[in-house]
């Protein structure tokens, strides 16, 4: 591979980066304000539909935005879905085993391991979008 090819490929990952980084504070946001707006129902209930329409929103703006991709996947919200719930697991788990006694220890343990999940959510989401485009256009030709 020569180093055009390279430095073309490194844009397009700094790129992709960028919009999930959008796309996961745009959702967070959306997130929050569902929690903040339904907690007078319950915490748990407005947790839940909370997680539920934020994930649908941002694995929607990922697949369109963040890794560009147009057309509809059948499988494409349930990928997202499972890899939503395995970064709601890890946070859970990770809280239930180091147990912080405080909120500022409380609030990096989230931000660290939201930001080790969010990394790892991203290269699967972009192999799962961007394998499935490649899939297309070899199947096309």
């Amino acid at each position: 591979m020569k180093l055009n090819q390279v430095l073309i490929r490194l844009r397009q990952l700094l790129l992709e980066g960028l919009r999930y980084a959008v796309i996961g504070g745009s959702s967070t946001a959306i997130q929050l304000g569902i929690i903040w707006a339904l907690t007078p129902w319950g915490a748990q209930r407005a947790f839940l539909v909370s997680w539920v329409i934020s994930t649908a929103l941002s694995t929607l703006g990922h697949r369109w935005f963040t890794f560009r991709r147009k057309a509809s996947a059948r499988f494409d919200q349930t990928v997202g879905y499972i890899t939503s719930l395995v970064s709601l697991a890890a946070n859970s788990l990770i809280l239930g085993i180091l147990k912080p006694e405080d909120g500022a220890t409380s609030a990096l343990v989230v931000v660290t391991v939201n930001f080790v999940i969010g990394v790892t959510r991203f290269l699967i989401l972009r192999v799962w979008f961007l394998g499935r485009i490649r899939h297309e256009r070899d199947v096309a030709s």
